[in-house]
């Protein structure tokens, strides 16, 4: 069992384009068709923030609740 990732076009006619498929011997084949309701969202970018060094944390700073 082979699974193939291919990207299907519908016309308007109902007529489906399936771009030509390397790596398959010629043939019958039996194939499961999924379609997406949605494309999936795009991964998310990572943000460019800009980064503040003020040097180092005082010593003995607690950041602790109950020392605020």
């Amino acid at each position: 069992m082979k699974t193939l990732d291919v990207r299907i076009q519908v016309m308007p006619d109902g007529a489906v384009l399936v771009p030509a498929l390397t790596g398959l011997n010629p043939g019958e084949y039996d194939a499961v068709l999924v379609i997406e309701a949605e494309r999936p969202a795009p991964a998310a970018t990572t943000l460019n923030l800009p980064m503040v060094d003020l040097g180092p944390w005082p010593e003995h700073l607690s950041l602790r609740r109950e020392d605020m």
